[in-house]
């Protein structure tokens, strides 16, 4: 207890409605940790807000589960849903999970966005991925490359946004 404060200001505002309260090129780096996932109507809208408040070569790190994960295909073969959380949530539906991305799908949403993906990882971080599981994709031929409960991407905002409403997220 060094007398030392911190104070941090709270801006309460829906990310895929409302224009994010801060000026354009205000962040070097935004941190979107477990929250892709939750949004319900319009998730480019968020990433589009986060290219504006951010500043050139600034960079966004996001996380988000991995529906191309070991443990979602193992959920689907054992007939279980694929869904790292997808129970239905009786006091607030925003606790649940809306949709869970695979990898391609974050880097497609991030480019669209008018970012360059520097790195795009996956990771086990809730349950370890069963061998088995990889070893039938590998005897299948499919990769098991990207394969981890949850991904991670460290992004640089590149340009303007260039895809409002790409077609592998967004129907007319």
């Amino acid at each position: 207890d060094g007398g030392e404060q911190l104070s941090i200001p709270l801006h309460n505002f829906n990310v895929e409605i409302d224009q994010f309260p801060f000026a354009d090129r205000s962040f070097r780096v935004i941190l979107c940790g477990e929250l892709l996932e939750h949004l319900q109507r319009d998730p480019l809208h968020m990433l589009w807000e986060c290219n504006r408040v951010l500043e050139d070569d600034g960079q966004l790190i996001l996380t988000t589960p991995n529906i191309a994960g070991c443990r979602s295909i193992e959920g689907i073969l054992t007939g279980c849903s694929p869904y790292l959380f997808s129970q239905y949530n009786l006091e607030s539906s925003f606790d649940q999970h809306h949709r869970e991305y695979a990898p391609q799908e974050v880097r497609e949403a991030l480019e669209a966005a008018g970012f360059e993906v520097l790195k795009l990882e996956t990771e086990d971080v809730w349950r370890r991925s069963n061998p088995a599981i990889l070893e039938l994709l590998s005897s299948c031929g499919v990769s098991t490359e990207l394969r981890g409960d949850n991904i991670f991407v460290i992004a640089r905002k590149a340009g303007p946004p260039v895809d409002r409403y790409p077609r592998t997220l967004y129907i007319d």
